[in-house]
């Protein structure tokens, strides 16, 4: 898939964002050690730059300093020396410090950014590891929050999130790219640019249920679709997105929290707090657990599950009803008895 003539402006936003991230090191000078290989020749380089749409380099066993330059498409195999702090990058992200996290890598990656075109090379997938961990960040700060009013604070994140997954959605030899293009319009969502992320989305086919990316595309689908207030159409997508073998961290939660949203918007808050409930459940110790206890508070603050749910006959038939009040009582105050288990040990 080609995304040259779809968003323009952002082609050379990523760059930009970088410098401004990541300080001096992102211009557009570069001196990388690098394997190139050009048809059956392999050979050791320092990457310079690019300039007029041609590679600059110099030859690293050579001893000269003289600039060469190469044409991008002959290159068929492109290695770049990228040295970032490894033990901070995974410290950071056991802490859940994500945005530290991105930041590590990203600081490594931006000189490098410039050449993600150039066939086979080994910047794509670490590009769009830090852009997750930014992305992560975004919704660390808003609080899982799904329009745009409520991601004011995840902007920066997000941003920065764009630029690498921009520069990373011009590697158009690998199918990553189109990956970077769902999670980028995710992005463009959370800055009020849902336009253009709708121009992404519709030039990109449906991956197959069997697909690694089938939650992604459902995901960024109805991300969009909450920022345009279609929340039955939201649920309906997020929910196709999860009920497939291809689940994932990075979309499976996600999912739930969105459709967790889109039942509160629509006012079936029993469903609502039963998603929340299973996510608190699920995902303990994570900023998922956090937002979906938050929501489950205001919920019972608000009295909004307080009436008795109508349950269905064949629930009470078989005995699988269950107080779900009980049990959300029972995750926000572990110490706490249930009212109605108190109830019954009480002496008379």
């Amino acid at each position: 898939m080609t995304f040259r003539n779809l968003i323009p402006a952002y082609r050379t936003a990523a760059l930009v964002l970088a410098v401004l991230a990541f300080g001096p090191a992102a211009r557009g000078a570069a001196n990388l050690e690098a394997r190139v290989r050009i048809g059956k020749q392999r050979h050791r380089i320092i990457l310079l730059g690019r300039r007029d749409g041609m590679v600059l380099f110099r030859y690293a066993d050579s001893g000269s300093a003289a600039t060469a330059a190469m044409k991008p498409q002959d290159i068929s195999r492109l290695r770049i020396r990228i040295e970032y702090d490894r033990d901070a990058y995974t410290k950071a992200r056991r802490r859940q410090e994500w945005a530290t996290a991105g930041t590590v890598l990203a600081k490594a990656l931006a000189p490098a950014l410039q050449f993600v075109d150039i066939k086979n090379n080994n910047v794509v997938s670490p590009a769009i590891r830090a852009a997750k961990c930014f992305m992560r960040a975004g919704s660390v700060k808003t609080g899982c929050h799904w329009e745009i009013e409520g991601r004011a604070n995840g902007q920066r994140e997000y941003q920065l999130a764009n630029a690498l997954l921009q520069a990373a959605m011009k590697a158009e030899w690998s199918a990553r790219a189109d990956t970077a293009a769902l999670m980028s319009s995710i992005c463009l969502v959370a800055l009020g640019k849902a336009d253009d992320a709708a121009a992404l989305l519709e030039n990109l086919s449906v991956p197959d249920t069997a697909d690694d990316e089938y939650g992604l595309h459902r995901l960024a689908r109805a991300t969009l679709l909450v920022e345009r207030r279609q929340y039955v159409e939201a649920i309906e997508q997020a929910v196709d997105g999860i009920a497939f073998e291809t689940k994932d961290i990075d979309t499976f939660p996600d999912s739930l929290m969105l459709s967790a949203y889109c039942y509160g918007k629509l006012g079936n808050w029993y469903r609502a707090r039963d998603v929340y409930y299973e996510i608190a459940r699920l995902f303990s110790g994570t900023h998922w657990e956090i937002a979906a206890r938050e929501h489950l508070k205001t919920i019972v603050d608000e009295a909004l599950t307080k009436e008795d749910e109508a349950v269905a006959v064949e629930n009470v038939f078989f005995g699988i009803e269950e107080n779900m009040n009980e049990k959300v009582a029972t995750l926000l105050n572990p110490e706490k008895d249930p009212p109605s288990r108190k109830k019954e040990t009480d002496p008379k």
